[in-house]
């Protein structure tokens, strides 16, 4: 899956993009990722960034597994 196609070289056209781009996530939703992606029709635009935009879909409510790293305090 790549985020960014270097346009001087016309790597999208070709498909010969690179894997530059990730998601960090806080340890509060690391547990809960459902899906992620790039948005490819966003980088097909015209004009459109070396970069394609990447999207993250995370569970509303925790498990009993998604338990935090530390306890808050007070």
């Amino acid at each position: 899956m790549y985020t960014f196609w270097d346009c001087k070289q016309n790597c999208w056209g070709h498909d010969g993009g690179l894997r530059l781009d990730h998601v960090l996530l806080s340890s509060v939703v690391s547990g809960r990722p459902q899906e992620a992606g790039v948005d490819r029709d966003t980088r097909g635009m015209e004009g459109a960034s070396d970069h394609a935009p990447i999207w993250i879909k995370i569970r509303d409510v925790p498990t009993r597994l998604d338990a935090p790293l530390r306890r808050a305090r007070g």
